[in-house]
C-alpha cells in the first residue's frame, strides 16, 4: 500500500474513532455507523484524489473529473480489500437472487435475513459528486438510526457505473400499499413523526420535509415500515443538507483535505 493510501487510512481511522474532528459542526451521534470505507472515500473525493490543481478546478459535475475521482477511490479500495464484485454478493444472498431493484440501487438480502446489501448509484440523488453522496448517507444515518447504512466498500456494475456498497439492517414489519398509506392514516402519522424531529412538509408536499438544516425527500408508502410495536421506520430517503445551510456553513461542515 502506498504512502498516500496510508495517510488516507490513518486519518479515516482517527475520524471514525472520534480522535479527529469533522469540521466545526457538532456531529454527536454520527460515528455509530461511520466506517473507514466511507471516510476514506470522502477524503479522496475532497482531496480530489491527489489530482493536479488545474484539473481539480473543474466542477464535480464534470464527468471527466468524476471518473478521475472514481479511479482514485477504486485504486485505494482495491488496495484496502473493499472493492467488491457484485456476483460475489449475489452468490451469498438469500435464495441467490436480487431482493429488489430500483433506479437508485440494487438490493440483496443476506442468508440469515438480518441485513440487506445495497449497490447505490451515488449520482442518482445529487449533483455534488461522490463526496456529497457519502455525506448524504451520514445525514440519513443521523436522522434515521434504526435503518442506518454502513458503507462497506465500492464496486462497478456491468455497465461500468460506479457504485457505493452499503449494508443496512433488514427492518421487519408491515408494508403499506398506496391506498392504505393514505386511508389508514399512516401519512398523517409520518407527518407527526417528522414534526417531532422539527421537520415539516415543503409547500404541502408530504414526500418532502425540511428544516433550517436538512432536506428529506422521497418519503412515501414504499419507504415506510411499521414495526410490531407500532413504530414507523424510514428505510430509505433522499437526505441532504438544506442548500441554504450548506452555503452559509460549509466551513463548519468540514471537507477534509490531506493538504490542510
Amino acid at each position: 500500500m502506498n504512502s498516500y493510501y496510508d495517510k488516507i487510512n490513518e486519518l479515516a481511522e482517527r475520524i471514525v474513532s472520534g480522535r479527529a474532528q469533522i469540521g466545526r459542526e457538532d456531529k454527536a451521534g454520527w460515528h455509530e455507523a461511520l466506517t473507514t470505507a466511507q471516510v476514506g472515500a470522502e477524503i479522496i473525493s475532497a482531496d480530489r484524489g491527489g489530482i493536479p490543481a488545474a484539473v481539480s478546478a473543474c466542477s464535480f459535475e464534470d464527468r471527466s473529473l468524476r471518473r478521475l475521482i472514481e479511479d482514485a477511490v477504486e485504486g485505494w479500495a482495491k488496495a484496502s480489500g473493499i472493492w467488491f464484485k457484485e456476483q460475489a454478493i449475489l452468490k451469498s444472498s438469500f435464495n441467490g437472487e436480487m431482493f429488489s431493484r430500483g433506479s437508485e440501487s440494487r438490493v440483496y438480502l443476506s442468508l440469515d435475513r438480518t441485513t440487506v446489501t445495497k449497490y447505490l448509484d451515488p449520482y442518482q440523488r445529487n449533483d455534488g459528486g461522490l463526496l456529497m453522496a457519502l455525506r448524504n448517507i451520514s445525514i440519513f444515518n443521523h436522522l434515521f438510526p434504526d435503518a442506518a447504512y454502513r458503507v462497506v466498500g465500492y464496486s462497478r456494475d456491468d455497465d461500468d457505473r460506479f457504485r457505493i456498497v452499503v449494508e443496512q439492517p433488514f427492518v421487519f414489519g408491515r408494508e403499506y400499499s398506496f391506498e392504505d398509506y393514505l386511508h389508514l392514516g399512516i401519512e398523517d402519522r409520518v407527518i407527526g413523526m417528522f414534526a417531532e424531529m422539527g421537520m415539516f412538509p415543503v409547500e404541502d408536499d408530504t414526500t418532502f420535509f425540511a428544516n433550517e438544516k436538512y432536506y428529506v425527500r422521497d418519503i412515501h408508502y414504499g419507504n415506510i415500515i411499521e414495526q410490531k410495536d407500532g413504530k414507523l421506520v424510514v428505510i430509505d430517503a433522499n437526505s441532504s443538507y438544506n442548500e441554504h445551510y450548506l452555503r452559509e456553513f460549509s466551513d463548519d461542515i468540514g471537507f477534509y483535505l490531506l493538504t490542510d
